[in-house]
């Protein structure tokens, strides 16, 4: 059925309704919302999919060569986004339960496939973007559905706001069951390359009156699940909760425009230190990656071990003693995480906030260590006739290490 007709019959409707002067107008049209927007894909149905068949995924690197994003330093949003999209893509591509495409290529272009369909299927997608706006404007005017804004930004270009839009059409048309737009935050007002005030990554979502709604939420949910055991949550206030619900993005469905399940991952600031050094950032961002793929095993398939890994920074074989004053250091930033998997890091008191795993030898590490070396007090501080942790790395610090989660 044509939107525009649809609509009319609606409006149709609604006024046959009030010239009857029926009670309880505003609940019959809170009902006839669901005519418009009604559930296109369900965490249940996308289970479902994937133990029939691999699903279909689609990583989206945000920004593009000509609008790069947030910067800092030298460091574009964009070509993070390019290196995060590539390392998730090779490990999702060794499962057989995905087929995986990214909308770019690691130059920064637009791939192919892409690129091919926006030039062949131009007037349609315009055509699209017209009609989605037009029946979310009618929805909204009718009281159908209600206009809010979750965090204020500045709206996309034309050209940007279209291939956002010509995504959404071609997932719906390719039968693609979840896009993954990777993103890098930032704030107005920090001033150019001064490191701002906010930290942590969030993930946004379509809100709840968006037809792709709950399960994309769901599978938010594991993934913020699974992050946050290693990486701080966005402290921004508007963040608040990690998972935020957004009904102006295009990329995860603004305007109804999106029926499959679609999540936007702001995985960082893009001023944050452990992302600053190229050699570290490129270890983050593989953990990053792992993360994010155990985050979606753990929505389709509860308690399911990936294959034995732990991730990109662990195994690890530590081969010598580490300074105090350590920065941008394998060696701390793999202790970090080992530490967080033995539950002292941060220690208690701090939050991943206050001390990320960054590489660098600071007090939250030099604390956590000791309670390390308590935790495994046998084999580390007994043989040096020790009772309390000292936070400094020695042989049998290396050495219980090692063999926790050496090579």
């Amino acid at each position: 059925m044509n939107s525009s007709f649809f609509v009319a019959v609606v409006i149709l409707f609604v006024l046959f309704l009030y010239s009857l002067g029926m009670s309880g107008v505003s609940y019959n049209l809170r009902q006839l919302a669901g005519l418009f927007y009604a559930e296109t894909i369900t965490p249940e149905g996308l289970k479902e999919s994937y133990k029939e068949r691999p699903l279909r995924v689609v990583i989206v690197p945000g920004h593009d060569n000509v609008s790069k994003g947030s910067h800092f330093r030298g460091l574009n949003e964009s070509d993070l986004n390019i290196e995060l999209a590539y390392k998730l893509l090779e490990i999702l591509s060794l499962d057989p339960k995905f087929h995986v495409w990214v909308s770019r290529e690691q130059d920064g272009e637009y791939a192919d496939w892409f690129r091919k369909y926006k030039e062949e299927n131009q007037d349609d997608i315009n055509t699209f973007i017209k009609e989605r706006r037009s029946v979310w404007n009618d929805a909204a005017n009718l009281g159908f559905v209600d206009r809010h804004v979750a965090v204020e930004r500045s709206d996309a270009p034309s050209r940007v706001a279209f291939d956002l839009y010509a995504m959404n059409k071609y997932a719906a048309e390719n039968e693609i069951d979840v896009l993954l737009h990777i993103h890098w935050n930032d704030y107005a007002g920090r001033k150019g390359n001064t490191s701002g005030k906010y930290s942590g990554f969030s993930i946004y979502v379509p809100e709840y009156q968006m037809p792709n709604s709950r399960a994309s939420i769901a599978l938010a949910e594991a993934l913020r699940d699974r992050l946050s055991q290693f990486f701080a949550k966005s402290n921004m206030p508007l963040e608040e909760g990690t998972i935020i619900e957004d009904q102006e993005l295009i990329a995860v469905g603004s305007n109804a425009s999106q029926k499959k399940a679609s999540i936007l991952i702001e995985y960082g600031y893009i001023y944050e230190s452990q992302f600053l050094d190229k050699e570290l950032r490129s270890l983050i961002l593989s953990e990053l990656a792992h993360q994010t793929y155990f985050g979606i095993l753990d929505f389709f398939e509860e308690g399911r071990k990936p294959d034995g890994r732990l991730g990109a920074l662990l195994p690890y074989e530590w081969k010598g003693s580490i300074p105090q004053n350590a920065r941008d250091s394998k060696d701390v930033l793999s202790m970090q995480v080992a530490m967080a998997k033995e539950g002292v890091y941060p220690p208690s008191g701090k939050t991943l906030t206050d001390c990320p795993i960054s590489g660098n030898f600071g007090p939250c590490t030099k604390t956590a260590l000791a309670k390390f070396q308590e935790k495994h007090g046998s084999k580390i501080l007994s043989p040096l006739n020790l009772v309390n942790g000292t936070g400094v790395v020695g042989d049998m610090t290396i050495l219980v290490l090692n063999e926790l989660y050496g090579r």
